[in-house]
């Protein structure tokens, strides 16, 4: 697989949406199952610490 770089998006499931925040470049390192898939992403860069919590 290969690098992800992904703005903020939104997915409409069962008329709701759910966010997905871009928190920098990733590697792809593995998934699981099918229904539903999940993704395990390692970060290049660590997160920065937000002021608003």
């Amino acid at each position: 697989m290969g690098k992800s770089k992904h703005s903020v998006e939104y997915s409409i499931n069962n008329g709701l949406t759910s966010p997905y925040t871009y928190l920098g470049e990733t590697e792809y390192i593995s998934h699981e199952c099918n229904k539903p898939i999940s993704f395990v992403w390692r970060l290049k860069e660590d997160m920065q610490q937000s002021d608003s919590l």
